[in-house]
């Protein structure tokens, strides 16, 4: 304990001395380093492609044990999931299904789950400190508080003619050495495309390695992770699911029906950014499919309402069917954007995870 008061001393001396910048940062994470125990609440704002925001609010505590996969045991909880990892078990509270999913560490590694890249761990003030060279910029008020804004640069690339640019920023308050928030600027061609933003406040320190507490409900159902129904894509050569099913226009789409020419389904989500390069390439004016394909856009996770707005933003040159849950069920598809390009017969011809531009380029007349 003396030892936590000669660390809290220093920080204050340094602090009340007016500490340049680069000291500030320094103590933040001194900060870090030198407590067993952190704990916090945040409040994030994600923009997404439809020009709403998803905000997501809760509290998350740390505690410092040298496990395999993390070098903190961590309790997150939200309104919709808590998720857990203690001594190299971890869990997911899914509020929705009153079920805990158990992960044991050959789950953890089967399922090749990075637990320093979870929301929770990965946007962590600890883990955004560690996060590269931080360069100063200069002082800001946000709220009428002064914060130390400290930026450093994630991309800067073009693809598609689009100049992609990315930019963290961490704002430090020089008072209490603390990071109170946290941005990601995304611009494509100089003009704001999406800012995330993360606040931090109520944060409690401890030198001791406080016991990690949580009250699990007492009539939710526990399940191994090895027990979740597994989503298996389906591969080249195997028979393509039927469907049949209505777009936005209202059209019955059945699959059958277009047997004698090949059909490429596009399994797409709104808040999937390589899925909207894949609609930019569909959508230039010299892009025509090769004859004898038709297209079809398929999204298995999103509402009728929630397209209907994107479909006002963006345009989808094919038929767009949503809330096909099943459908992508059938396909076996877990990830975003995923092509099937199937034979005249009905038959899968070619599977493609994520976006190509080559793949996309080959499907042209």
């Amino acid at each position: 304990m003396a030892r936590l008061f000669l660390i809290t001393g220093f920080i204050w001396l340094l602090i009340s001395c007016q500490s340049n910048p680069e000291e500030v940062l320094e103590l933040a994470k001194q900060k870090m380093e030198d407590n067993a125990y952190i704990s916090y609440n945040y409040f994030s704002l994600w923009p997404d492609m439809i020009g709403e925001n998803d905000t997501i609010a809760g509290t998350s505590q740390f505690k410092r044990n040298k496990n395999t996969y993390f070098d903190y045991d961590f309790i997150s909880q939200r309104d919709k999931y808590d998720l857990i990892y203690v001594g190299d078990e971890y869990k997911q509270i899914l509020h929705g299904d009153s079920v805990v999913i158990v992960y044991t560490t050959k789950d953890i590694e089967k399922e090749s789950i990075r637990m320093n890249e979870l929301m929770v761990t990965n946007y962590s003030p600890m883990m955004l400190l560690k996060a590269g060279e931080w360069r100063y910029r200069n002082d800001t008020a946000i709220l009428d508080k002064q914060l130390l804004d400290f930026f450093k640069v994630e991309t800067d690339t073009v693809i598609k003619d689009i100049n992609i640019y990315t930019e963290n920023h961490l704002f430090i308050n020089p008072h209490s050495a603390l990071v109170e928030r946290y941005e990601r600027r995304l611009y494509h061609n100089g003009k704001e495309k999406q800012f995330i933003i993360y606040t931090f406040s109520d944060y409690d320190f401890h030198n001791d390695p406080l016991e990690l507490t949580y009250s699990y409900p007492s009539h939710y159902v526990s399940k191994m992770a090895s027990e979740k129904e597994k989503l298996h894509r389906l591969e080249a050569g195997l028979p393509a699911p039927e469907f049949e099913l209505m777009d936005m226009e209202g059209r019955n789409i059945n699959l059958s029906d277009l047997r004698g020419q090949k059909v490429l389904i596009n399994f797409s989500m709104i808040n999937c950014g390589w899925c909207k390069v894949a609609l930019d390439n569909f959508n230039e004016e010299e892009f025509e499919f090769a004859e004898g394909i038709t297209a079809l856009y398929i999204n298995p996770v999103d509402s009728k309402e929630d397209m209907a707005k994107y479909l006002k933003k963006f345009t989808v040159p094919f038929p767009v069917i949503p809330e096909a849950k099943s459908i992508g069920k059938s396909y076996g598809v877990s990830g975003y954007p995923t092509f099937y390009l199937i034979n005249e017969k009905g038959v899968i011809e070619n599977v493609i995870s994520g976006y190509q531009e080559d793949f996309i380029n080959s499907l042209k007349k």
